[in-house]
């Protein structure tokens, strides 16, 4: 028997071999872990974008620069929290409290950092700079609720990511892509209505730019959603077709005998240490003379539950 660690398409004729093509793909995520990341951050700060949109966006119009202003300082320091609370890629967990702890002293300082970036960029920082300490004492603790909320809505994001870490498998990758994809899109669709309300209360004449963004990030956050659960769910189907002996050039083997190769091979769901099958690809001979015997390659570990 031959063992390595590569997926190699299989021989197998017709079915088989559209399954030996597929399960390459199937056996990884989605996303990688640190893509994952990537993705948390990005999502994060949009949403810290179209929160702040919905935050200021009943007090001033969608045209005024000083909303935009507000909403990309406020997507700035959401993307901090986020990067510092993400930052050791050694954590096998994002850790909670630090989350929060972030979260909610950048939002402390977000009604101060917004005032300094308006008066800024209106060019008037010597008229109303002498505003600033009244803003700083009760500006605080808005800002404390709004990034005690902040970390809330984006808690689900950062869950995900923390399981991924501790769990680093297929199935948990994609999960985390789908939850995060999934969040994505409530939070666009809650800026979107508040939007549409302010939109048609004011009796506008155009759609806000705002709703459009929204929009775009809502459909972002879908696909997102919808390809990770697409991936997973078509992992699973494959194993049960595996499991039902339907998947010509594939099979389980129950708690196979130990090898080096086996010990290094990937859950797909689940520690290691709780998964007892695991999933070969099988190649038949060819009429070559250097294909004459029956191969086998380990592909990956799966877990008892996957298996009907």
């Amino acid at each position: 028997m031959v063992v390595r660690l590569a997926v190699v398409t299989g021989s197998a004729p017709g079915r088989g071999r559209r399954y030996g093509d597929g399960m390459r793909a199937l056996v990884q995520p989605l996303v990688t872990l640190s893509a994952l990341r990537s993705i948390v951050v990005a999502t994060s700060t949009a949403a810290g974008f179209l929160l702040g949109m919905a935050t200021l966006g009943a007090l001033l119009p969608w045209r005024d620069h000083r909303l935009w202003t507000a909403s990309i300082v406020t997507a700035v320091m959401v993307r901090a929290a986020v990067v510092i609370a993400t930052a050791n890629p050694h954590l096998n967990a994002i850790t909670t409290r630090r989350w929060i702890a972030t979260a909610t002293f950048l939002g402390m300082l977000n009604a101060p950092v917004v005032f300094i970036a308006v008066v800024i960029v209106d060019g008037s920082a010597g008229e109303s700079i002498g505003a600033l300490p009244m803003l700083i004492i009760f500006g605080a603790p808005v800002g404390l609720v709004l990034g005690l909320l902040f970390a809330v809505v984006l808690s689900p994001g950062l869950l995900a990511l923390g399981l991924a870490r501790r769990v680093p498998t297929p199935a948990t990758l994609d999960r985390g892509a789908a939850i995060v994809g999934g969040s994505l899109a409530t939070i666009a669709a809650a800026t979107a209505g508040l939007g549409f309300r302010t939109f048609t209360r004011m009796n506008a004449a155009s759609i806000p730019l705002s709703l459009v963004i929204a929009a775009v990030v809502g459909a972002t956050g879908l696909v997102l959603m919808g390809l990770a659960w697409r991936r997973s769910s078509a992992r699973r189907r494959f194993i049960a077709a595996v499991a039902r002996h339907e998947a010509p050039g594939w099979s389980l083997v129950v708690s196979p005998s130990p090898t080096t190769a086996l010990e290094r091979l990937p859950c797909l769901d689940r520690p290691r240490d709780e998964c007892c099958h695991v999933l070969f690809q099988h190649e038949r001979p060819g009429d070559d003379a250097y294909r004459q015997v029956d191969c086998e390659w380990p592909v990956a570990w799966v877990p008892p539950s996957w298996v009907p």
